[in-house]
């Protein structure tokens, strides 16, 4: 059984790299910036750019990964990775890291990509949006062990440790490569006639251009959440490094929860259901955490488990509607999970940077704003679980 899903198992690793990375790194922030002197807006950047990165990146890795298999694609990225990690522990200067942090983004864009291609290229239908979800449950391995690894290395060692411990994890990912077998049966080729025919097949789909478009409004509600949250805790509670850690890392236990319930949901009711239920819980932790703030009952803990609640179902409505994107595709499976992916983290970095720059970091603009986001994520839910017939939106037994 563990033989079978070992190629799931690591897809779901394999994409937790990106969260690590970033969640990882948040509680050396403050110490980063007083050692280089900077500001503390200009080492954000190690954040946004990554960010940006990844979602450039994967439009190389998927068209690489289509034509030359999943396995090289992994390998190069995770090399260049590990490269950019290195480079990063010995940044002399903010300039530096913030350069090492972009080819970092890079590299682990070959991840997600690949991670999303590989489940595809095994499963489909509800079968694959539930084995997306066991890779979305591991995938949360990032979210809940990265800020607590960080402070520990910012505590006992050094903020540079950090980088150092990410080239290490990159390369057990190499070396738990060796156990897979390569899982794509195409090898398409490279020419920008056929990215641009893969591109018209993708847009041709109703069901893919409609969660193609639906994915930068969800992602719009995590890259808020991650450009907001340590400003806010910081300026509004005086909460940062291991208390921070601590806090920020409980909304990892709620996608465990959420994607064992996704699961349920997808093969009893369907994943347009699921989705739309996801998107619904958004909107009440959103709507929870403005009564908290406007109740005057809000505290780094109530706030905290607010995020608990979004954690829930945030990933649901992510890995949902990114199944069914890539169901109708198998055969450019992995540059459908780079358009898509690269498309939805674009598009979201791009709103949440107007958003924010007009935003104090205070915590009824935190709670508004999120929950703007998350109304606007519910209403194409919802619309879409009323008028869609396609067969990826059906119970696996419909």
């Amino acid at each position: 059984m563990l033989k079978d899903k070992w190629p799931v198992i690591y897809a779901g690793i394999l994409s937790s790299i990106t969260a690590f990375s970033i969640d990882i790194t948040l509680p050396a922030i403050p110490t980063m910036a007083r050692e280089f002197n900077a500001p503390v807006s200009t080492i954000q950047l190690t954040i946004s750019l990554f960010v940006l990165a990844l979602g450039f990146g994967q439009l190389f890795w998927g068209v690489v990964s289509d034509r030359y298999g999943r396995k090289p694609a992994i390998i190069g990225g995770l090399s260049l990775y590990i490269v950019a990690s290195l480079a990063a522990a010995f940044a002399a200067t903010p300039e530096t890291l913030i350069v090492a942090r972009v080819v970092q983004g890079l590299g682990a864009s070959a991840a997600g990509t690949t991670a999303r291609a590989m489940i595809r290229d095994l499963y489909s239908g509800a079968q694959l949006a539930a084995n997306m979800a066991i890779a979305t449950t591991l995938f949360a391995i990032g979210p809940i062990l990265a800020p607590f690894i960080g402070a520990a290395f910012l505590t006992f060692i050094s903020w540079r440790a950090v980088f150092f411990g990410l080239a290490v994890l990159a390369g057990l990912l190499l070396v738990g490569l060796l156990f897979i077998g390569e899982t794509s049966r195409y090898k398409t080729p490279v020419s920008f006639h056929h990215i641009g025919q893969s591109i018209r097949t993708i847009l041709a789909n109703r069901q893919s251009r409609f969660f193609l478009f639906y994915g930068p409004v969800i992602m719009s509600s995590m890259i808020f959440i991650l450009s907001m949250v340590p400003a806010v805790f910081a300026s509004a509670y005086g909460v940062e490094g291991l208390h921070f850690a601590a806090l920020f890392a409980l909304h990892g236990i709620g996608i465990i929860i959420g994607q064992q319930v996704n699961r349920v949901l997808i093969l009893r009711l369907g994943v347009a259901f699921a989705l739309a239920t996801g998107a619904c819980v958004l909107v009440v932790a959103a709507l929870i955490m403005v009564a908290l703030v406007v109740l005057g009952l809000d505290s780094p803990l109530t706030i905290s488990l607010s995020l608990v609640l979004f954690a829930t179902s945030f990933l649901v409505v992510v890995s949902n509607g990114g199944s069914l994107v890539l169901d109708p595709h198998g055969k450019i499976a992995a540059f459908a999970a780079a358009f898509s992916g690269s498309f939805a983290q674009l598009g979201a970095g791009l709103a949440v940077s107007a958003i924010v720059g007009f935003l104090a970091p205070t915590a009824l603009n935190f709670a508004l704003g999120l929950a703007g986001i998350c109304i606007c994520a519910l209403l194409p839910a919802l619309w879409w679980l009323k008028t869609a017939q396609t067969v990826s939106s059906k119970p696996i037994n419909g």
